[in-house]
């Protein structure tokens, strides 16, 4: 947990993210990194002509799990973001609204 803890900590400065307050998914705040991503979400599947279920399938899961990655009910996981990432042949950084030229660490 403490590996963990540290790594996030340092994506946080990283990306800026520690600049913003936390909030709660449960109680519906949301900073602006998590809204761009839900947008980002939702119109690369609309550009696409899909609907959630159809995303869904491609993520292995059910439409009502993915309409909550895109409402900012549940966090994507990495592992769909990877799915997602390959599917509409994008990068994390552009769904994630990163920076770009981010270095990898030494």
């Amino acid at each position: 947990y403490r590996h963990f803890a540290s790594l996030h900590t340092r994506l946080n400065k990283l990306t800026g993210a520690d600049k913003f307050p936390r909030r709660s998914l449960q109680d519906g705040g949301r900073n602006n990194a998590m809204a761009d991503y839900m947008e980002i979400l939702r119109e690369l599947r609309e550009d696409s002509d899909l609907t959630q279920a159809q995303v869904a399938a491609v993520l292995q899961t059910t439409q009502q799990v993915y309409a909550r990655y895109e409402k900012g009910i549940n966090e994507l996981p990495v592992r769909h973001l990877r799915s997602l990432c390959a599917f509409y042949k994008v990068s994390a950084d552009y769904i994630l609204q990163l920076p770009e030229g981010l270095g990898r660490p030494r």
